[in-house]
């Protein structure tokens, strides 16, 4: 069980999982499945964690760390069908910086899901995403 004082440091930890491969390397973070009695306090760390750390930008940009995918256009399209998906299976979206490509770079986005049989079916819990997609499953713990 996590202690609401491990939380800050769970969260930079989650944040750092889920996003820091920004499809540039071959590592995937796997969903965050969280206690739904956390998951207020958890998201709000989360988001704040991104919007403080996960600026998007091209690589030259100074403090950029999610930079456009190696294998562009075809990345950028899965990322939104992702995105597109999840919204349509329920999910909320977290998008600090919106969710739509900006300049050949997807920003970094939170997909949440309140209902685990929801989640079962996006492709963003059952695929590997290499991208700076996070994705955050509520579950009820008893």
């Amino acid at each position: 069980s996590i202690s609401r004082k491990e939380l800050p440091q769970i969260t930079k930890d989650a944040v750092k999982a889920g996003l820091s491969n920004s499809g540039q390397r071959c590592t995937a973070g796997c969903p965050q499945f969280v206690d739904e009695s956390l998951s207020v306090e958890f998201l709000e760390l989360v988001t704040q964690e991104v919007t403080e750390k996960y600026r998007h930008g091209l690589p030259w940009d100074s403090g950029a760390k999610i930079l456009p995918p190696l294998d562009g256009q075809s990345n950028l399209e899965f990322y939104q069908k992702l995105i597109s998906q999840a919204e349509s299976e329920g999910a909320d979206v977290i998008a600090p910086f919106g969710k739509e490509i900006q300049n050949g770079v997807q920003p970094p986005v939170i997909l949440v899901f309140n209902d685990l049989n929801d989640a079962l079916n996006a492709d963003a819990v059952n695929e590997e995403i290499f991208g700076p997609i996070m994705v955050v499953v509520k579950l009820v713990m008893r």
